[in-house]
């Protein structure tokens, strides 16, 4: 069997995954990428419907500052190409409309002229969150872990009722984090503040989706020398004092023997923590702990193709079906419901069409069997239902649910649930990294999430492997 050696395996070809290979690569060091799947880029993708290329995973991303586009020059990638700022949401709750910035000071404001009996609530909420911003970007880890020990352990909606005590203003507040994150209402705190100190310092989205990006990454790649192994598993044999063996597996046959002097684990890591609990590095409990994480949610994505005979305003909107609070953040679709949970909602437009594409949450512990057709119909309706379309001016619809290349499983949009739990575990993964020596993780968003949290959290694991 023949043998290669690397300075650096990548597991996970992901947006984390490519970023973390390319940076590396640049340093002149030797990088294997194996990807699992037959495509690199993981959620970070787009699709094509009639000719319109439309993304696969989240469009809307934030910038963190400068955060992004100082980490891209490192790569010879600028950013600013392409690139459009998205600084207004629209939230409709029930039949209100509220339009708010997304930048921290200025939804301060917008917030106060909506809601003038919580102004100083407001201004203090925001001061903190604009402060935590600042710590993040500035990767300040003694005052980021302040913040994660105060609000880990408190569900955000309890967070909010702390503080407020209007109920349509904690309702348009909690609307936010699940329609940017998907997350769930007893998520963490600390999950909605990353969320809003993300988004609160500048975002947007690629006007092509990120597809030049996604390209301009596998051309950087391939000139860098990076080495990608596709529809590939790498299976860790032992964790070394200098070195990490394994052997990879090339559509489920036995490719060659691999030895990599350190090892970026980019993915769920349960695989790599099985291997180190056999070899006796972490503990039974340690390893509990993770493989019993319950699994978030995934996404139900519709694309819609509406004719101009429509009358609709391009944007990004967030819907709240109703202005009670436990009923409208009920986090799943279900059409017997008969209404959509809390959905994000993006219509853009060419000089022929609007395209609108409707994403809500579904259990990623669900049945396979689902109706497809029936869900669609749902969710086209829902659709004509809160903007006034007639069913008529759709002229296509395709429905799209993340799942798994490999088997029928759903593929949980943000890998495990951002609660205490969830948060705590993902932290822990510091320590543990500690006994393995060699191996890094990376991508499991225990500070932020989406592009911006890859790009944090393969910074700080540059630093750590110096």
């Amino acid at each position: 069997m023949s043998m290669k050696t690397y300075d650096v395996i990548v597991i996970g070809g992901g947006i984390s995954g490519m970023l973390a290979a390319l940076l590396l690569a640049k340093k002149k060091m030797k990088v294997a990428l194996i990807e699992r799947t037959k495509l690199l880029g993981g959620f970070f993708k787009t699709i094509n419907l009639d000719g319109k290329v439309l993304p696969y995973g989240a469009h809307h991303i934030g910038l963190g500052g400068n955060t992004l586009k100082k980490f891209f020059e490192k790569i010879d990638i600028d950013i600013d190409i392409g690139f459009k700022v998205q600084d207004i949401f629209h939230i409709k709750i029930g039949e209100k409309e509220y339009e708010i910035p997304i930048d921290l000071a200025k939804l301060s404001k917008s917030l106060v002229q909506y809601f003038p009996h919580q102004q100083n609530e407001i201004i203090d909420f925001f001061n903190k969150i604009i402060s935590f911003s600042k710590d993040l970007e500035e990767d300040n880890e003694h005052r980021v872990a302040e913040y994660f020990r105060k609000t880990v352990s408190i569900p955000y909606i309890d967070f909010l009722k702390e503080r407020f005590k209007d109920e349509t203003l904690i309702l348009l507040l909690l609307s936010i984090g699940p329609g940017y994150g998907g997350v769930n209402e007893q998520d963490s705190a600390f999950t909605y503040i990353s969320i809003l100190a993300t988004y609160g310092k500048g975002s947007g989205y690629f006007k092509d989706y990120g597809k030049n990006l996604y390209h301009l990454l596998i051309e950087k790649m391939d000139e860098l020398g990076v080495e990608v192994y596709l529809s590939s598993h790498f299976e860790i044999d032992r964790f070394n004092e200098h070195n990490v063996q394994g052997t990879l597996l090339q559509n489920g046959e036995l490719e060659l023997a691999v030895t990599g002097k350190k090892v970026i684990v980019a993915c769920q890591p349960l695989g790599i923590l099985n291997k180190a609990f056999e070899q006796g590095i972490i503990h039974h409990r340690e390893l509990t702990k993770f493989s019993k994480l319950k699994k978030s949610p995934t996404a139900f994505r519709s694309y819609l193709k509406i004719n101009k005979k429509a009358s609709l305003k391009k944007g990004e909107y967030i819907f709240c079906p109703n202005e009670n609070i436990h009923i409208s953040l009920q986090q799943y679709i279900d059409i017997r419901r008969g209404k959509l949970p809390v959905s994000i909602i993006s219509i853009f437009e060419d000089d022929h069409y609007y395209y609108a594409m409707i994403t809500c949450n579904y259990s990623s512990e669900a049945s396979y069997d689902i109706d497809k057709h029936e869900t669609n119909s749902f969710i086209n309706k829902q659709f004509c239902e809160i903007f006034g379309v007639n069913r008529q001016d759709i002229e296509r619809s395709l429905l799209m649910a993340y799942r798994d290349n490999q088997s029928p499983a759903f593929l949980p949009v943000f890998g495990w649930y951002r609660n205490q739990i969830g948060n705590i575990s993902l932290n822990s993964l510091d320590i543990i990294e500690k006994r393995l020596k060699n191996v890094y993780f990376i991508g499991h968003w225990s500070k932020s999430f989406g592009i911006y949290g890859s790009v944090l959290s393969v910074t700080d694991c540059m630093v750590r492997m110096a």
